[in-house]
């Protein structure tokens, strides 16, 4: 059985519930417990494999999301301005540097889109997300899976080899999604200056605040400004308590965010969302 995210989980959740029991590496790959349903009600049990923010979105953005639906009849052009504004500003960047999704699911999809297709080469850890590896199989490319290290960390060093050759998109999620490991940004710096000039990577921050900056951990968000091969997602599913109205975005050099606009789902973000998160960033 492959080490995949969903065996992972699995193989956790069966350890919890005997007791605080280290599986050997060995075992995390054994299935142990069913994936817990989807279609709960609201107020119903917090399931920790979606990591949910279970207070919900605040008082404020509840108020505005209920403003908001008065004004449904308008399309939400300059809420889409607005918006991306107040992103752009949260992070000390300009509009052109960022593209925002249907979730960062939608991010995930469009570099797929964008920077693969046939004699191209997506290289993922394992196990992490799964999303960007079911995108990528529809682009015909080759998808290269790297395991991760003892310590359940991204093994950059294997990553490097497989980057030789073709034209390569690699994913790095960090923190890593299911082992909630950090990967050093002094060591995805020296990652990325050791990759051939035809290859992308893509860094998945959906889980960026519940780690906090330290030694262990920093946030990549500034590096594609200056980096035209870098590209950082962010959700506003975690923190922002906003998983269920889908929205996320992608930071990255303008030239890298016009290779990637095309693929985007025209109008892809409505005006309840639009406004939820704008009074979300103040």
């Amino acid at each position: 059985m492959s080490l995949s995210r969903r065996n992972f989980l699995r193989a956790l959740g069966a350890g919890a519930a005997v007791g605080a029991v280290q599986l050997p590496f060995s075992q995390i790959t054994s299935p142990a417990v069913l994936e817990p349903p989807r279609n709960r009600e609201p107020g119903g049990p917090i399931l920790l494999d979606s990591n949910e923010n279970a207070y919900g979105a605040s008082r404020r953005v509840m108020a505005a999301m209920r403003d908001a639906l008065g004004t449904a009849n308008r399309y939400p052009f300059a809420q889409y301005d607005t918006l991306e504004d107040r992103i752009a500003g949260s992070h000390g960047i300009k509009r052109d540097q960022i593209l925002v999704g249907c979730g960062s699911t939608e991010i995930l999809r469009v570099a797929t889109a964008a920077f693969l297709g046939r004699d191209k080469k997506l290289i993922v850890p394992v196990p992490t997300f799964e999303a960007i590896e079911q995108y990528a199989k529809s682009t015909g490319c080759q998808i290269t899976a790297v395991p991760l290290n003892r310590e359940l960390a991204h093994d950059l060093d294997a990553t490097v080899i497989h980057t030789k050759g073709s034209p390569s998109l690699v994913y790095i999620c960090n923190p890593n999604n299911p082992t909630a490991t950090l990967t050093p940004r002094k060591a995805i710096e020296t990652f990325i200056s050791r990759l051939p000039a035809n290859t992308y990577v893509l860094i998945d921050e959906a889980y960026h605040h519940f780690a906090g900056e330290s030694a262990m951990y920093a946030s990549f968000i500034d590096k594609p400004v200056e980096h035209d091969r870098v590209i950082v997602s962010r959700t506003f599913s975690k923190i922002y308590g906003l998983a269920g109205l889908r929205l996320g975005y992608a930071v990255a050099a303008p030239a890298t965010i016009q290779q990637m606009r095309p693929y985007m789902t025209m109008d892809n973000i409505n005006g309840i969302v639009a406004r939820a998160a704008i009074v979300a960033l103040e």
